[in-house]
């Protein structure tokens, strides 16, 4: 048992994990994930293609295998993390202990350990005065960096892990100058998209307002592709984006008015009975030799020449027609107006929930500060006998300040 628990946590297993667990997170970015089956086949050669779904490598992040290598690191982590613990403890009680001792110490003169005392005295170190023998000590802590490094790791693992599981993905469509109540009962606007920047240059971007569900709000954002924003629980990603119909509709007595995004069939009515039904915006269309017009359909997301095929219901019957931007026709006292296609956001929520992000960007910090007690924050003992001092720990430039005491406080007795 104890064989095998040393093989557990040992830093070779640990290695060959850490190698693993990368290989696989290179072969999960570089094979599209959660598409369905025949996707690769038919982007892949059918061999490969099989081969991808046989292996779960187009959900690699939850195939069984992955998450035993994650177990196993997790658990490898677990035992150096308990272990270091104490093997630290040990190793700074006899540190402190082996230097009081004294044994194996450089030797000096009464008068020099009296002034190295003084020197010792009037710098940042704790002192401690046992018989003979003064201690002085700073950093003591920076013995445990290792351990917290070990420690920020399995957190990372765990809240990662968590965060990773527990988290949410919904996809949106909303039009600008909407609001839409997410899931949570966030409230998302969009106050403007774009697709193209100042200079002509493509570029997707929308402005957004968030008004969360206990009534905090963030000011207007730009979220653009690859450049997300985080408010709260959620963060928010330019996901894609569409084209859709837009007709303003007027109330001829009120002067009331309203605009319309359609990106699927819909009927437009004040009374439920008569008004338009939209059913299709086409990006162009051609005219016969008779002026009889054939929409064309086309997978693009430009529209030169756009007309809306819709059915127009009155009192007395229903018509199809094709409309152009700038068209209106007036039932009863709505009059509806026909604008040029308009342009959606598709926006990607993430939600995690509270508090694994915060308790994940925690346990970064807490890696930080143990690489920072590792590298800065060195650990130093010296203890000064009557005729000798010796120096512990792990910082090497004190013993050279104190050669270099010395050497100064040799020189000035012979020139005295």
């Amino acid at each position: 048992m104890k064989k095998l628990i040393s093989f557990l946590r040992s830093m070779r297993f640990g290695i060959i994990l850490l190698i693993l667990v990368m290989a696989c997170s290179l072969a999960g970015s570089l094979v599209p994930q959660d598409r369905i089956a025949s996707w690769y086949i038919e982007n892949y050669s059918e061999n490969l293609g099989n081969l991808v779904v046989g292996l779960g490598m187009h959900r690699l992040f939850s195939t069984w295998y992955f998450i035993l290598l994650i177990s196993l690191l997790g658990l490898n982590l677990l035992l150096c993390t308990l272990i270091r613990f104490g093997s630290i403890r040990k190793t700074k009680a006899s540190t402190i202990r082996s230097t009081e001792n004294l044994t194996n110490g450089r030797v000096i003169n009464r008068e020099a350990s009296l002034e190295l005392r003084n020197w010792f005295a009037n710098r940042p170190f704790r002192r401690k005065e046992s018989d003979d023998v003064v201690t002085f000590s700073k950093n003591t802590s920076g013995f445990y960096g290792s351990f917290i490094v070990h420690l920020s790791l399995l957190l990372i693992l765990a809240f990662g892990g968590i965060v990773l599981d527990s988290s949410t993905i919904s996809d949106y469509q909303i039009n600008p100058l909407e609001t839409l109540r997410l899931d949570d009962g966030t409230l998302l606007t969009l106050t403007s998209f774009r697709i193209v920047d100042d200079a002509g240059r493509t570029e997707y971007a929308s402005i957004i307002d968030i008004t969360s569900p206990d009534g905090f709000t963030s000011s207007q954002r730009e979220i653009m592709v690859n450049h997300p924003y985080t408010f709260r629980s959620n963060k928010y990603y330019q996901f894609n984006y569409g084209v859709c119909g837009s007709i303003t509709t007027i109330n001829a007595l009120t002067g009331g008015w309203d605009v319309f995004y359609l990106s699927e069939r819909s009927f437009l009515s004040e009374d439920n009975r008569t008004g338009i039904w939209y059913e299709a915006l086409f990006p162009a269309y051609v005219l016969d030799e008779h002026g009889h017009i054939s929409p064309l359909v086309m997978q693009t997301m430009s529209y030169p020449d756009p007309v809306y095929y819709v059915l127009i219901s009155d009192e007395t019957n229903r018509e199809a027609k094709f409309m152009f931007p700038g068209d209106s026709v007036q039932i009863g006292e709505i009059e509806f107006i026909f604008n040029a296609p308009a342009y959606y956001s598709g926006i990607r929520v993430k939600r995690v929930p509270h508090p694994f992000l915060e308790l994940l960007y925690v346990s970064f910090m807490l890696m930080v500060f143990g690489f920072w007690l590792c590298f800065f924050h060195r650990p130093v003992i010296v203890a000064i006998g009557l005729e000798s001092y010796k120096v512990g720990g792990l910082d090497d430039g004190v013993p050279l300040e104190i050669e270099a005491f010395l050497s100064d406080i040799k020189e000035t007795h012979i020139q005295c």
